[in-house]
Order: structure tokens, then sequence, then C-alpha cells
């Protein structure tokens, strides 16, 4: 007989839990619980921590969830405040029968940049909340990496967390990606970080490769918002050093960091080839935004049909190399298609000459070509016969 015999028995404390358990203003908070008393139907609960983390959500102090064998039911929770102090809050949970629990949450800093990217020199807003100091200038908190990020900063904590600031990137910046950083004894979490992009300029020009005489598009964006034009200019050597008439230095209208109704017309005696254009703007530096334009040649017949023993003009322009006799390039498909052909090609780039239809031609198209060569890139052009 052992007389008596003992076991343990544990009464359970009430859970009370917030998911998240820590989380930035604007968060939605739900709360769940179990362990309450049989007899409990509902559950009140309020932040009891003292001033300045004594009011974590708006409206009434104390908030209510329903309780059901024990457990806390249905939806239940509450919105972090936007004005809520960072830091370390608690709260106190009461059954209706009396049993009580108390838990913490916390209140992280948050920290934006908006916008996120931007052009060099363009300017943007800094915002945030849940800092847990005031400071009328945090300015010498933030940094950048790579650095330099941005040449100014304006930034001031009020007493109720919330960041305010703006920023204007320098006109140095690295183009691509920085890490901008808050750091210090305001942000609960110790610092934060987020990604700031300088945006890299970009220039269409439209059509490329084109031939003489055509209007090109100048489209492009990423400039400064600050910047009101942005200029252009070839820098090739010579002979690919003049592309329009007029001005060899252009402008074009920038509207928001990007460029409005530009264009330029490609010159009738330009040669052919590849030509470099350079933009620049006051958030651009020379050298840093270079584009490659390609002139085309061309190749026409005039008229481009005629009988047997006709006679006409051959022309085209966009030539990349001077011939006196380049007659010889040009044959004929099906031959023999003429009997006899001049042509030449100017230090311009200019092709001057003349054909003759062969008494046997065959009637019909003929495709009447210049091939691939020194002075040119490859054209083909259809003769009727």
């Amino acid at each position: 007989m052992q007389g008596s015999i003992s076991v343990t028995f544990t009464v359970i404390n009430p859970l009370f839990t917030l998911t998240p358990s820590s989380a930035t203003t604007g968060t939605t908070i739900t709360v769940t619980g179990t362990g309450w008393s049989a007899s409990d139907t509902f559950v009140t609960y309020s932040v009891t921590s003292v001033a300045p983390h004594d009011v974590l959500w708006d409206g009434s102090a104390a908030r209510t969830c329903t309780v059901s064998g024990g457990s806390i039911t249905g939806t239940c929770n509450f919105v972090v405040k936007s004005n809520a102090v960072g830091g370390t809050y608690t709260i106190t949970a009461t059954g209706s029968s009396g049993d009580s629990t108390t838990t913490t949450f916390i209140v992280l800093s948050s920290f934006s940049l908006n916008p996120n990217s931007g052009a060099r020199l363009s300017s943007g807003t800094i915002s945030g909340s849940g800092y847990q100091a005031s400071t009328p200038d945090c300015s010498g908190a933030i940094s950048g990496i790579p650095s330099p990020t941005f040449s100014a900063v304006t930034c001031a904590i009020s007493t109720s967390g919330v960041l305010t600031g703006t920023y204007t990137v320098h006109g140095a910046a690295a183009f691509g990606g920085h890490t901008v950083t808050i750091a210090g004894g305001a942000v609960v979490q110790g610092s934060i970080s987020v990604t700031f992009t300088v945006v890299f300029p970009t220039v269409t020009l439209t059509p490329s490769p084109a031939t003489t005489g055509t209007l090109i598009t100048v489209t492009g964006s990423g400039f400064s918002a600050s910047d009101p034009v942005v200029t252009y200019y070839v820098i090739s050597a010579a002979p690919h050093d003049v592309l329009w008439d007029g001005s060899a230095t252009r402008s074009c209208t920038l509207a928001g960091g990007s460029i409005t109704g530009c264009s330029f017309t490609v010159k009738s005696n330009a040669i052919g080839g590849t030509y470099t254009l350079r933009f620049t703007s006051a958030g651009t530096p020379p050298g840093e935004l270079d584009t490659l334009f390609i002139v085309e040649s061309s190749f026409a017949l005039n008229p481009d049909s005629g009988a047997r023993g006709f006679s006409g003009t051959i022309s085209g322009s966009g030539y990349q190399a001077s011939t006196p006799d380049c007659s010889a390039a040009i044959v004929g498909t099906p031959s023999p298609t003429f009997s006899a052909v001049t042509c030449a090609i100017s230090t311009s780039g200019l092709l001057t000459g003349t054909y003759t239809v062969h008494l046997t031609a065959a009637f019909g198209p003929h495709t009447a070509t210049i091939p691939e060569a020194p002075w040119c890139r490859d054209q083909s052009r259809s003769h009727s016969l």
C-alpha cells in the first residue's frame, strides 16, 4: 500500500498573442489567444506602458475580443497608428472573469525614398515613421554607398516619431544601385537600408541606319528633371564628322527628364558609314552618353523602267569611299540587263552615272545591284523592261 500518490497539475496562464509581434506603422496586427477561463466571454486589452509608448492604435484606448471555450475567436485585430512612436509597448489583456496576462509589441522604424530612382541632380522626398527620438536634423545619419550618392539631404524627426526630408542626387553619382542607410539611436532597429538607383540616361535615334535625306527622330529619357536641354554633336573623325547641315552643335528640349520634339535630317552628301554622336547636359558630362548612327548607301535608277535600247541615269548617296569608275560593280539579273553603264562616286559619297538597256535584255523585271564594296553597303534595285 502506497499510503498516498501525488501528481502535478498546471494552471495554464492565458495566452494573448500578437502577429506579427513587431511591425512598422500602418500594419494590421492579428490578435489570437488560448488558455482563457471557460467562463470568459470576452477579453479587453489596452496599452499599459507609459508615454511616449502609451498610444498604439487610433480610437478607443481599450479594445475587445470575443472568447469562446477559452480561446479568442472571430476577427480580432488592430492597426498600428501612423504616428506611433518607435519602441516597445506593453499590452495588458483581461478576461471577463478577471484572469489576465501581458505581452509586448515593438513598433519598428521605417525609411523610404520617393522616388527610389532618379537621374543625377534630380530631387525627391524622404519619409519614415516609428522613430524613438525626435531630432530637428538627422541629415548626418543618412549615408549612401557607393559615395557620393546625394549632394544635399534634409531630415527631421518629429516628437511623434515621423521622419520627413528631401534629397538631391549628386551630379557625379555613379550610375546604378546605391545602398542608402539611416543609422543611429533614433532608429529602433539600429539602422535601415534601402536601394536607390541612379538612372543612366538613354538616347534613341529612329530610324538607324538610314539613308541621306531621312528625318531622324531623337528620343531619350533618364536625364535630370532640372535639366532644360540636352546638347549633341558629332565627335567621330573625318570623313564621318558632318551628319547634318547647319550648326555642328544642336540641342533638344527636356521635360521631366525626357527629350521632347527633337529631330535632324541626314544631309544629302553625308558620307556612308558610322558616326558617333555625343549627348551632354548639366547632369550628363561629356563622354558618358555617346550614341552611334549609321548612314546607309542608296542606289536608284531613273526611270526604273524602259524599253530595250533605252537610256537613263543612275544616282545614289551615302557611299563611304570615292572612285572614278564603279561601272563594273553594277550588275543586272537576269543577264544581260545593260549594254553600257557609267558610274562614279565623288569624295562626298554621291554616286552619279548612266545606263543603256541591252537590246537583248529579257522582258520583265531585272534586279540591278551594286554589291558591298569598300565604297558602299550592298544595295539592289528592281528594273522593269
